[in-house]
């Protein structure tokens, strides 16, 4: 099961956050990501958004979550249940829009809108030993966070997936910035990694 809302149990206070904009989150499942995720959503954010927009790209050529009615990109449903249940039980924003931006289609095109709220959903390394993959995703989360993405280090690869990011920043003011939350990872000596990062406008008080 891709997500489960008894999964989602956050813990409370949270944290608001005035010039939070969005998220960095994983789309492996809910069983996996659980930890991250509940840690990462305490980060609240107060500003009114209207839509919340979810910038994926599809591992697989096909959509591969098939229910009765519809199929979807595992990297958009996953985000999208879990986005849609902040909304209506904790965030209490239950008319709130939310939008898949699959960057496979060469069509996106996209301008800031401080009424949205962004979402990259993104894994990092895939079935690495954990001593090969700290060193190689601290290396990628330092590309993010100083928006490095056009050099040739192999750590890239280790991001699922850089593209992403930069759509991300490609349209994300040059003032907002990243900020590394926290990683985990799923059981077992090849695990997969999962790291979570807030998009932010920190203001500068004088």
């Amino acid at each position: 099961m891709w997500f489960q809302k008894s999964h989602i149990k956050i813990q409370k206070p949270f944290i608001p956050i005035e010039d939070l904009h969005g998220y960095v989150l994983p789309h492996a499942g809910t069983f996996h990501t659980k930890k991250i995720l509940n840690s990462t959503l305490r980060f609240s954010p107060t500003k009114d958004f209207k839509k919340i927009i979810i910038i994926y790209y599809p591992a697989n050529l096909e959509e591969n979550i098939i229910l009765e009615k519809k199929s979807y990109y595992h990297e958009f449903y996953v985000i999208f249940k879990i986005m849609k249940y902040m909304c209506s039980k904790i965030w209490n924003k239950k008319k709130i829009k939310i939008i898949g931006k699959n960057i496979r289609d060469k069509s996106f095109n996209h301008k800031y809108n401080n009424e949205n709220l962004y979402i990259v959903s993104a894994d990092f390394s895939h079935f690495k030993p954990l001593k090969y993959a700290i060193e190689k995703e601290n290396c990628a989360a330092q590309c993010i966070l100083y928006r490095s993405l056009n050099n040739n280090s192999s750590c890239l690869n280790e991001i699922d997936h850089p593209k992403s990011f930069k759509v991300l920043f490609s349209f994300l003011p040059k003032n907002f910035m990243l900020q590394w939350i926290g990683r985990s990872r799923s059981s077992g000596e090849k695990g997969v990694g999962y790291l979570s990062f807030l998009i932010t406008n920190p203001k500068i008080k004088k």
